[in-house]
């Protein structure tokens, strides 16, 4: 099995590699008409200004943007407990289902993977 998930790996890095180039292809394409640049400009002159009126609200709302983030880091807290629950139900071979009112919810399971780093040489 490790030889078939080798060749997939190399066939995922293989189109991964076409795709990057031709996204690069086309950037620099876009890049060079000057239409482009004006319309990317204006874009950016307005993102700025949304930030500079953002920085403002959240001045002014202060005590509510601190409850923001105190609650974005619980919910990412109750989503680990959550996922790990939902992946301890389904080893054990139990029905991993959860309800909200008339909803129902199956997890969903994937796989990552992450460069290791090379081990350095010794001198």
């Amino acid at each position: 099995m490790p030889h078939q998930l080798q060749l997939v790996f190399e066939g995922f890095t293989s189109v991964a590699e076409k795709k990057k180039h031709l996204a690069r292809m086309l950037k620099e394409e876009l890049e060079s008409d000057s239409s482009y640049q004006g319309i990317k400009d204006k874009c950016e002159t307005a993102a700025s200004q949304m930030k500079e009126l953002k920085n403002k609200v959240n001045l002014s709302l202060e005590k509510d943007v601190q409850e923001l983030e105190r609650l974005d880091s619980k919910l990412k807290t109750e989503k680990e407990k959550l996922t790990n629950a939902a992946l301890s139900t389904y080893v054990s071979g139990k029905t991993t289902t959860v309800k909200d009112g008339e909803n129902e919810y199956v997890p969903i399971f994937s796989a990552r993977f992450k460069k290791l780093a090379k081990p350095k040489k010794k001198k």
